[in-house]
């Protein structure tokens, strides 16, 4: 829907029939000329000024050439750092426009959804890892293309549809089965470490009032020293002092040093008599 309605703004219309609109893709002088705001608008929130950005910086890398020497490289890492430095793109989407738009069908932008396909299905021992870090895009990817061949990036896109519910209601009835059962599993499995991360986390820190809001103490002041945390319980105090006191206090300090002033030049005026 996103896309519809950036076309049907910005671009040219190409084709019209039974009450249906067909338009072309902006150019991309033009997106370099769209206002971040306007996208907001349109419902592209985040991504607006990604969209812009990547836009301005094709064009002074080239333009639609640069776009067109993608398709042709053939080191794939060479091409996915060359859309990394696109603003906002990081290595799924870089390979989600290898795969769909520059011809490399083998490629298989990873997430969290086909990882746990690839647990379920291919490699189970890939559970083991803690983040989806390169190497795990990697194995995973390699572990597509060694059961679907130089079109695993396709094939990946029908196993990741088959998991949408619009979808999932027309597979076998245990398939259907089988992959609830496995998203329960999952889901356990998440709560777990969120369980386990919670308990080996340090316990909440104490808190303190600070010009009368309540913050929290850090790990340092909380580990310091019994001379340092008197020290900064009694600097605690004076901040918490109701500020009329301290102000009392600040017009005796000013009241005894007039006082001073005051001796010492009668002590001056003494001596040169």
């Amino acid at each position: 829907q996103m896309l519809a309605k950036l076309r049907e703004k910005y671009g040219t219309l190409l084709y019209e029939a039974d009450d249906q609109r067909y338009y072309s893709f902006p150019s991309l002088e033009c997106l370099c000329a769209v206002k971040e705001q306007d996208l907001r608008d349109m419902g592209f929130g985040y991504r607006a000024p990604f969209i812009v950005r990547s836009a301005q910086y094709i064009v002074r890398h080239g333009g639609m050439q640069w776009l067109e020497d993608l398709r042709e490289e053939k080191d794939m890492d060479a091409l996915r750092e060359k859309l990394l430095t696109l603003h906002g793109v990081g290595r799924k989407v870089a390979d989600c426009v290898a795969v769909f738009s520059l011809d490399k069908a083998h490629v298989v932008p990873v997430d969290t959804h086909v990882w746990e396909i690839a647990c379920r299905d291919m490699d189970p021992t890939l559970a083991r890892v803690k983040s989806l870090t390169p190497v795990v895009h990697q194995r995973v990817n390699d572990i597509f293309i060694e059961r679907y061949g130089t079109f695993a990036g396709w094939a990946h896109s029908l196993l990741f549809a088959a998991e949408l519910p619009r979808f999932a209601s027309r597979l076998p009835r245990t398939l259907q089965e089988e992959m609830k059962s496995f998203r329960e599993e999952c889901k356990q499995k998440r709560a777990e470490t969120k369980r386990e991360k919670t308990a080996a986390s340090p316990s909440p820190s104490p808190k303190v009032k600070k010009n009368g809001q309540v913050t929290k103490m850090t790990t340092t002041q909380t580990s310091s020293s019994p001379k340092r945390q008197a020290s900064r319980s009694l600097m605690a105090a004076h901040k918490t002092a109701p500020r009329v006191v301290r102000e009392r206090r600040n017009d005796l300090s000013l009241m005894d040093r007039q006082v001073g002033v005051q001796r010492t030049s009668r002590k001056r005026k003494q001596s040169s008599t």
